[in-house]
């Protein structure tokens, strides 16, 4: 897949999934709620990786070959990829086991309400943080090739 198509696959993924999440939960449809989700962070996980493994890297080396003064901020978007593909596996793990507890309890979903709380809090903060990892990107490729282009700066 190009990177074209990962950025816009990848953001459809990260759209779907906070719809899902501003979702309000019908009495009785917990469960089917979380499948859902379960099901969207399945499908995020790929997705997020082939950008974060593969298409990052390529996109830092550019970085570096256009404007090599930017190397500090190679290295935190660096660190932030790292850090989202954590608390990625986090998600992966977390978001089933409570679809599994959730199938044991359905007629007391009260009793996950505050699981359920954190999950939407989590999961759309974790929204955010892809979707600004990706403008960070962005954002210094741009500046680099404004700098390699014999530009003083965006300021």
């Amino acid at each position: 897949m190009n990177e074209t198509l990962t950025s816009h696959r990848l953001e459809e993924l990260l759209q779907e999934l906070e719809v899902q999440l501003e979702t309000p939960i019908i009495s009785g449809e917990l469960q089917t709620w979380l499948e859902s989700v379960c099901h969207m962070v399945a499908e995020l996980g790929p997705v997020l990786r082939e950008r974060v493994q593969n298409v990052h890297p390529r996109q830092f080396k550019q970085i570096r070959k256009d404007a090599d003064n930017l190397l500090r901020e190679i290295e935190m978007m660096k660190r932030e990829d790292e850090a989202i593909l954590n608390e990625l596996a986090l998600h992966e793990r977390a978001v089933p086991q409570l679809c599994e507890l959730a199938k044991k309890a359905e007629p007391d979903e009260l009793r996950f309400a505050d699981h359920v709380k954190n999950t939407i809090r989590e999961g759309l903060a974790f929204i955010i943080r892809v979707r600004t990892q990706e403008r960070a990107i962005e954002t210094w490729m741009q500046e680099a090739e404004f700098r390699d282009n014999g530009n003083s700066g965006a300021g």
